[in-house]
């Protein structure tokens, strides 16, 4: 019996399908910190990775980052438009209790599905 078919989805285990990391672009949300570097264990599994970041960090996650697209844009619709082009998988690393995280995820989502079946 597979054991992985029979138990729920969970944070430890979870439910996604399998990622292409030759050929998958994966998108990276984060706001750059002390240490902008993208974590190794995605860095060196992902081949293609598009890094969003604020306005004016960009140099600096650039540097951190010398593999990666680097892309600023601001997190309203139009700017989620823009850096989901093209991405087959995300990941979101905001920080938590800003009033705006939940309109950036659901902006990114908005734009994710618009990704998936284009107009037209």
């Amino acid at each position: 019996m597979d054991t992985q078919e029979t138990q729920p989805a969970t944070m430890s285990n979870p439910k996604f399908p399998p990622a292409h990391v030759q050929s998958d672009l994966c998108l990276i949300v984060m706001v750059p910190s002390k240490d902008p570097r993208v974590h190794p264990a995605i860095s060196n599994v992902f081949k293609r990775l598009r890094l969003w970041c604020p306005p004016g960090f960009q140099s600096a996650v650039r540097r951190a980052n010398p593999t990666a697209e680097v892309v600023a844009t601001d997190l309203d619709l139009e700017g989620c438009r823009r850096v989901m082009k093209g991405v087959t998988c995300c990941l979101m690393n905001t920080p938590g209790g800003y009033d705006e995280e939940i309109q950036f995820a659901g902006n990114i989502i908005q734009a994710a599905k618009e990704n998936l079946h284009p107009a037209g």
